[in-house]
């Protein structure tokens, strides 16, 4: 990229009175490049906030931002047994060294990108000018965020169904559960005429391990058939059920202190997937992973087609921590 280019861009940032301290990338010549000298998000903060606005598991879980897209999730545990320093007075030598358990979940993030186009008469029509371009970065990020959080539910790298290629490079959360969850393929069934969507909540709680229930960190994210049920029957029954069952001052239903988010996601299954499922783990469980230095948004004008392509680029990956704090269902509807 010339200076030329930066000087021009800075010049243009400064008469509009907006801010240019902006990043620079040669994105260079080739197949699947865009020919000109790109603007890298220069707030990629504001961009991931976008990236997350429609995406509620991406919102909810936990969010790991690392410019190393092989990062290692490393785990310590102790499990130990304490033994007497003295009995009867008498120092005591300790029989065993009880040594931690080390286990390592790793993120392996690989490349995602997307590409529109918007017609020049669009720009040219717009009543915000230049500015639409940065209105438009925003709709495009939270697009991205929807297809993110898609490819980060049902990605399988083994996948031979005929879906976008996004889904054969990341392994995604429901397939690790599948694998490596401790609490996995049950079913919760709403088929039954009596069915109680709270007792089959708590059939599916009473299976997840204790430990994990103390701190009121647990959450279930379910598709929005399981949510509704859900609620409406806290809130036809709200003078029969106590203070365990009530809907919060957000709109969820929450059982037990375990807050229920419906995953729009969740209930569109794509990649081969036809079961719709249901998560229950800690809050803090589940951790995506994203590089935002890696975060590039590109525009450049396709004069042939007359057509403004905007395109992204960015890192993901989805991993969960702890094997028995994560409980994968699916859902049988009426």
């Amino acid at each position: 990229m010339s200076i030329k280019i930066v000087e021009n861009a800075i010049k243009n940032h400064v008469e509009l009175g907006e801010d240019f301290v902006v990043k620079f990338v040669d994105i260079g010549e080739g197949e699947g490049k865009l020919n000109n000298g790109v603007l890298q998000a220069e707030k990629s903060d504001t961009y991931l906030r976008h990236l997350e606005d429609n995406a509620v598991f991406l919102e909810k879980t936990k969010r790991i931002t690392s410019t190393n897209h092989k990062r290692q999730v490393d785990k310590i545990r102790f499990n130990i047994e304490l033994e007497a320093g003295r009995i009867s007075g008498t120092p005591q030598v300790l029989s065993d060294s009880q040594e931690p358990t080390f286990t390592d979940r790793s993120f392996d993030a690989e490349e995602l990108r997307a590409l529109t186009g918007v017609h020049r008469t669009v720009m040219k029509d717009s009543i915000e000018g230049q500015g639409f371009m940065n209105t438009l970065t925003e709709m495009f990020a939270a697009a991205n965020g929807r297809a993110l959080e898609r490819v980060l539910i049902y990605g399988n790298k083994s996948s031979n169904e005929e879906v976008s290629t996004g889904y054969k490079v990341i392994d995604g959360i429901l397939k690790k559960a599948t694998d490596d969850a401790d609490l996995n393929n049950e079913e919760i069934d709403l088929t039954a005429a009596d069915s109680n969507p709270i007792q089959e909540f708590y059939h599916f709680l009473d299976e997840f391990p204790d430990v994990y229930k103390n701190d009121g960190g647990l959450a279930m994210f379910a598709p929005s058939k399981f949510v509704t049920a859900a609620y409406r029957y806290i809130a036809w029954n709200h003078d029969k059920l106590n203070v365990n069952a009530y809907i919060s001052t957000t709109g969820e239903p929450v059982i037990e202190d375990v807050h229920l988010f419906s995953v729009p996601s969740f209930s569109n299954p794509v990649n081969g997937f036809t079961k719709k499922p249901v998560i229950l783990t800690h809050k803090e469980n589940i951790q995506w992973l994203t590089d935002p230095q890696g975060i590039i948004v590109e525009n450049a004008f396709n004069l042939r087609a007359n057509v403004w392509d905007i395109a992204s680029t960015m890192y993901a990956d989805v991993q969960f921590v702890e094997e028995d704090a994560i409980g994968l269902a699916w859902l049988k509807e009426a």
